[in-house]
């Protein structure tokens, strides 16, 4: 995983997204891919405040690092501080989403603080249609399977995914048996992102 670039801009992070799912488990956001770095921005105060480090896949090529650096500056706290706390690495195959999930991820579960660990796009190489549906599908049943088995050893970790196209939401089952918390992200009047998150019973 590769270290992000340090480059600033204005932004708008969103403040304590991650709520229960903090402590552990699976938050699964649905959020327009445009919006999804202002989200993530809502991991700095984890990031910043609790010395912990934050792991992303990006298989939707989503990832902005400037809300980290912008929250930073606004805490006046060195942007290169918080980033050197951010790795990403950028999946482009299923196969290769499926390595990252079941190799790179496992040992982040055993470091203390435990870091957050984010899939952001998790359906977006999925909709590639040259692949058969049914290799899709098992692919996908497996990285859920890694990511359980984080889940259970406490680790928070945060999938975003775009509202599902009419007849092309075959994933959305998967990802809602995987999750226990589930999240919605809706623009407020003001044009900011608005996250709503419940528990799954």
């Amino acid at each position: 995983m590769s270290k992000t670039n340090l480059i600033l801009r204005e932004s708008a992070p969103v403040a304590g997204i991650l709520g229960p799912a903090a402590q552990g488990g699976i938050l699964a956001l649905e959020v327009p891919r445009r919006v999804t770095a202002e989200v993530l921005g809502g991991l700095a105060p984890q990031v910043l405040e609790g010395e912990r480090e934050l792991y992303c896949v990006d298989g939707g090529n989503s990832f902005d690092p400037y809300v980290f650096s912008t929250y930073a500056r606004r805490r006046g706290v060195d942007p290169a501080l918080a980033l050197d706390r951010v790795f990403v690495t950028r999946t482009f195959t299923i196969h290769q989403l499926e390595a990252v999930a079941a190799q790179l991820l496992p040992p982040l579960a055993g470091r203390r603080p435990q870091p957050i660990g984010a899939v952001l796009g998790i359906e977006h190489l999925f909709l590639e249609e040259s692949l058969a549906l049914r290799e899709r599908r098992q692919v996908l049943e497996r990285i859920a399977g890694h990511l359980t088995r984080l889940r259970r050893e406490g680790m928070m970790i945060l999938l975003t995914h775009d509202p599902p196209m009419e007849g092309r939401g075959w994933w959305r089952p998967v990802i809602d048996r995987l999750a226990d918390f589930r999240g919605t992200v809706h623009r407020t009047p003001e044009g900011l992102p608005d996250v709503r998150v419940r528990q799954i019973q």
